[in-house]
């Protein structure tokens, strides 16, 4: 009975959430043992964008034409299992994900083809999965913060909404056969709202329950 009953309450969060998989506790627990201190390269970031001074935040400074400036994760990853955070809040505007494109790119193309795996928030309330085609996400809830997990020998890119404390559903998932990546972060161009790396504590195994 328990079990028929728990199934139910997966089931009708699922609906509410318009989610691809509510992610229970056990699960989610197993996704962020994996945390990675993912801090931000100012050296790989365009020149109309500024990084904070403890590398964990990026935001547009107002000046620039292009659509989707960008910036690298001072890490780059060719095994294991990676996890970290970001912070989007009430932006219209965002793009977050991996990239094996070199670091002298500091732009994320309009229409990215090989070499990007991203979801994307645009025009205030579209938001895509983009690789090298777009698939569009119908979200019942707007994305305030973003998990991603990286499992560089399954081939697997996912993307979480953590909507609160207890409550996280995976959205998206890219299968592919990566080399070295980077995660990527762009703030775009249309406001000057911050990307927020989620900065976990030592020792913190589960900063979400």
């Amino acid at each position: 009975m328990f079990f028929f009953a728990s199934f139910l309450d997966c089931d009708a969060i699922r609906k509410k959430f318009n989610a691809v998989g509510y992610v229970v506790e056990r699960e989610w627990s197993s996704i962020v043992k994996d945390q990675a201190e993912v801090t931000l390269k100012p050296n790989t970031a365009s020149p109309s964008l500024a990084v904070s001074d403890d590398s964990s935040q990026v935001r547009f400074k107002g000046e620039g034409s292009a659509e989707w400036p960008s910036v690298l994760g001072r890490e780059g990853f060719t095994s294991g299992r990676h996890y970290w955070e970001v912070e989007v809040g009430e932006k219209g505007y965002w793009a977050l994900g991996v990239s094996s494109i070199h670091p002298n790119e500091k732009i994320i193309p309009e229409k990215p083809e090989e070499g990007y795996w991203l979801v994307r928030r645009w025009r205030g309330n579209t938001y895509e999965a983009v690789s090298q085609s777009p698939v569009p996400l119908t979200l019942q809830h707007k994305l305030y913060k973003v998990g991603m997990i990286l499992d560089y020998e399954k081939g697997e890119l996912s993307f979480y909404n953590v909507y609160d404390g207890s409550t996280r559903y995976e959205i998206h998932t890219f299968k592919y056969t990566f080399t070295e990546v980077y995660p990527i972060f762009s703030p775009g161009s249309h406001d000057r709202g911050p990307l927020k790396i989620t900065r976990f504590k030592p020792g913190d195994r589960n900063p979400n329950l």
